[in-house]
């Protein structure tokens, strides 16, 4: 592969902004990836590098969230099974199918929450 500025010289690597080859002369090492010596395509690079390890932190936010959000399901669904067996035990045969279900379902919400992993873990 060639620079794209100097069709002449072999490439060390690529752009990671804009794809583009450069040569020895042409790269910018940000630390983080080789660029151009455009300031755009740098800054481009840092930004891409910032935005990747910001994903990796949201991601990570995701996962929290959803693990606590199935273990209130599962307490609500434990609560509202507890109301059907007041029900039941009232003779309330309407309160004990109402609470009864929606219990079942919270549990199983709450269960499908905690074992199914919705979001990739971060590689970083």
């Amino acid at each position: 592969m060639q620079c794209f500025a100097h069709r002449g010289s072999v490439a060390v690597g690529l752009c990671k902004s804009c794809g583009k080859g450069v040569c020895s002369d042409c790269v910018n090492d940000t630390g983080v990836g080789l660029a151009c010596r455009d300031d755009e395509c740098g800054e481009r690079v840092l930004l891409l590098d910032r935005i990747v390890a910001n994903n990796a932190r949201v991601m990570r936010t995701a996962n929290s969230q959803t693990r606590s959000s199935g273990l209130l399901l599962l307490l609500m669904g434990l609560v509202l099974l507890g109301l059907g067996c007041w029900g039941y035990l009232s003779d309330s045969w309407l309160l004990m199918i109402m609470f009864g279900a929606c219990g079942a379902l919270f549990l199983l919400f709450g269960l499908l929450r905690l074992v199914v992993e919705r979001y990739p873990s971060p590689e970083r």
